[in-house]
């Protein structure tokens, strides 16, 4: 054998030998990764026949793990595309049936939306021929009776508002007499004042009847007025 050949020979061992220990190295690594605690003398017989230290094992099962988990989701690609593509495929499904939904949405609503806007547009119309329907009245004796019930209408108005001022002043005015009374030093001062506090309280009790007459009278007219309206509202 050559010198050349020889020395081949020991380099292709060597390789070999070098080989066995990455290997072995590798396969210590995998082990440690998947939970499993190798014997520690054969941990220590691989650490030094491939020349690592303890922190280079560490260290080397720290990038296996990691490496795996981007393996794994590297993986996951294609099942990922795959739900995707069904995903996609389900939403135009879907978009489908709404559009046809939608359309019949529209060809049932849209009629009737504006139907109703017509509809609020006459109410509004209408709401103004009460008034013109009054104004234009050709009857003059209903005409002359909702004018004179307008007129009693606005007396009785009148007296309510003078009863309830006449009436405020007579209250106002028992109440200072019996306050007097109550503070005056002599029986006859005080009687006096008693006797003409229930004068006045008298009068406020007549002022009161009649202002729920007038009461009385305003809502008859209130509602002789809309009766009248009524009748003028016939053609």
């Amino acid at each position: 054998m050559s010198l050349s050949a020889m020395f081949e020979k020991i380099a292709g061992r060597q390789r070999q030998r070098e080989q066995t220990r990455v290997n072995d190295f590798r396969s210590l690594v995998r082990a440690i990764a998947a939970g499993q605690e190798p014997n520690a003398e054969h941990v220590d017989g691989v650490l030094t026949v491939s020349g690592k230290t303890l922190d280079d094992l560490k260290q080397a099962v720290e990038l296996y793990q990691k490496r795996k988990e981007m393996k794994a989701q590297l993986d996951a690609v294609p099942a990922l595309d795959a739900e995707e593509a069904e995903i996609t495929k389900r939403i135009s499904k879907a978009r489908e049936v709404f559009e046809v939904a939608e359309k019949k949405f529209h060809e049932v609503v849209d009629p009737l939306r504006w139907r109703r806007e017509q509809i609020a547009a006459d109410r509004i119309e209408a709401m103004r021929l009460p008034q013109q329907l009054v104004a234009t009245c050709p009857y003059p004796e209903l005409v002359e009776r909702l004018k004179k019930a307008g007129r009693e209408f606005t007396e009785a108005h009148a007296d309510r508002t003078r009863l309830e001022h006449e009436l405020g002043e007579l209250k106002k005015s028992v109440e200072g007499l019996r306050e007097y009374a109550e503070n005056a030093s002599f029986r006859e001062v005080r009687t006096d004042y008693l006797q003409r506090s229930e004068f006045v309280a008298k009068r406020a009790a007549e002022k009161e009847k009649q202002l729920a007459e007038v009461n009385q009278r305003i809502e008859r007219l209130e509602k002789e007025q809309e009766a009248i309206r009524q009748e003028m509202l016939m053609p």
